[in-house]
């Protein structure tokens, strides 16, 4: 049986928080992109970028948990995340709320990332249907 996108997922955050970048470059599509809601030209633009991205951050000791992993519908799954440490420049000093991203998914690849600053905003772009997602 084949993996589901939400499988394939799961999968590529526990693969990113082990550290094994070769089985994330298997997931990323070589012309993924990956960046902010509304940004569309900013972020990364394909996989070796969102690579370098994702070293460079655990490099600097961040780690994400995968909170949730949603099916939606066109080949999208819905993740709300957890960052362990602060954004840069934040005085509190705590780690942020969970956060969220949108992920597609073509032929068994990412092929698209989007993150929005926190749980609700990404709920919300998911579409109706998806409020009971826990945020």
């Amino acid at each position: 049986m084949p993996e589901t996108n939400v499988e394939l997922v799961r999968r590529g955050f526990g693969a990113a928080a082990g550290g094994d970048i070769a089985a994330v470059r298997a997931m990323l599509a070589p012309e993924v992109r990956w960046h902010g809601a509304g940004d569309d030209q900013g972020g990364c633009q394909n996989r070796e970028q969102a690579l370098r991205w994702m070293s460079e951050g655990t490099g600097r000791g961040i780690r994400v948990q995968l909170l949730e992993a949603r099916e939606l519908k066109d080949d999208r799954v819905l993740v709300l995340l957890q960052r362990n440490l602060p954004r840069e420049g934040d005085p509190s000093g705590e780690p942020p709320s969970p956060h969220g991203q949108i992920l597609t998914l073509r032929d068994g690849k990412i092929t698209e990332m989007v993150a929005y600053p926190t749980a609700e905003e990404a709920v919300g772009a998911a579409g109706p249907g998806v409020s009971d997602a826990a945020v």
